[in-house]
């Protein structure tokens, strides 16, 4: 599931919702009860969306630091 430059879109993938589901788990069922189904279910949506955009973001920013980074850490050392 790992190429020499990297992980592929489905390593990625799941790197991401195992890191997801590790925190979030616990704490998905105590914010539901104390912000209600309604007002949870909204921010939960609004999160998945900034969460969409962060990831628009990164792939953007990957394009344009030449030399192709394959982590946050290389983005961060070559920005």
């Amino acid at each position: 599931m790992q190429h020499e430059d990297g992980l592929d879109a489905t390593g990625g993938s799941l790197a991401i919702v195992s890191t997801i589901i590790g925190g979030g788990i616990v704490g998905l069922p105590f914010a539901m009860l104390t912000l209600g189904l309604v007002l949870g279910i909204i921010l939960n949506i609004a999160v998945c969306y900034v969460t969409f955009l962060s990831g628009i973001l990164y792939l953007a920013l990957r394009e344009l630091i030449p030399g192709r980074p394959n982590s946050l850490y290389e983005i961060g050392y070559m920005v």
